[in-house]
């Protein structure tokens, strides 16, 4: 049997126990010995089907118990996964890509920021290489890295990250899609957070049109983009402009969430003090 088919065959059989929720161990030694007809010993040897085999077994179990819960072990089977693939001639391309992805991903989720980055990083540059700059999975990639670089306050940096989401995004099927659309509104924020607001109008204002087309006038997702442009004329003292964006906001926030809502209540504190600047 194959390599890939004996990780398949892993893959799937664990994905069951993940489902049941039934995580004994398994003798994979067994397996391996079953499936090449070689000794279990050579589980341990330095050959470059074991190397894989290993690589993909310990990634596998990585996943796992991240389900499980256990992610001190998830973290551990990771890294030494990726110990594995990187031995491997070759650098076992696209296991060692996903790896690093699986990583990066698990990372940023536990909120490990610092630790995440150049994982991410580095499987940005291994899915430009193996795909394309333009691939979907750069896109992915670059969104979350955009995030932690956030996350940490990093707003340079993040950016030019959500410029480039928007541009493969746009250049794909989804040209018009709510992931656009949040590219640009954090992109939007980003250069707000750095006073470069006349940078962040023209954002906000593509996030509206494509949210209206997409969600529809009354989305809950349009009276946030409507809020951030109101808050941004406000911030460069255009009154007149932010008026009616709040009062729109208000409108859409009252039908959706009902008048005792607490957006409901921010969006009119908003709106009180605007008539008061203008003597209203």
């Amino acid at each position: 049997m194959l390599v890939g088919e004996i990780a398949l065959a892993f893959w799937c059989g664990s994905c069951l126990k993940g489902v049941y929720g039934d995580y004994r161990e398994v003798n994979w030694m067994q397996v391996w010995r079953e499936s090449n007809g070689a000794d279990s010993t050579h589980w341990e040897s330095p050959g470059n089907q074991a190397i894989l085999f290993r690589g993909y077994y310990k990634m596998h179990m990585g996943d796992f118990y991240a389900m499980k819960g256990d992610k001190q072990k998830a973290e551990e089977c990771y890294q030494e996964a990726l110990k594995e693939f990187e031995i491997y001639p070759g650098k076992a391309g696209l296991s060692t890509f996903n790896c690093y992805s699986k990583l990066a991903l698990f990372l940023s989720k536990e909120k490990k920021y610092k630790e995440a980055e150049p994982q991410l990083k580095t499987s940005i540059s291994a899915a430009e290489r193996l795909y394309n700059k333009e691939h979907a999975w750069v896109s992915k990639l670059m969104w979350e890295l955009a995030y932690i670089c956030d996350k940490q306050k990093k707003y340079a940096e993040a950016i030019p990250l959500w410029r480039r989401v928007v541009e493969i995004e746009q250049k794909g099927p989804n040209s018009y899609s709510y992931t656009v659309s949040d590219a640009l509104v954090r992109e939007a924020n980003d250069c707000c957070k750095l006073e470069q607001y006349k940078k962040a109008e023209p954002l906000y204002k593509q996030a509206l049109e494509i949210d209206e087309k997409v969600l529809g006038a009354n989305h809950s997702a349009v009276a946030t983009v409507l809020y951030e442009l109101a808050w941004l004329y406000y911030k460069q003292e255009k009154y007149s402009q932010a008026e009616p964006m709040y009062k729109r906001t208000l409108e859409i926030r009252e039908k959706v969430l009902g008048s005792n809502h607490s957006d409901v209540a921010a969006v009119l504190d908003d709106l009180g003090k605007l008539y008061k600047i203008q003597g209203k």
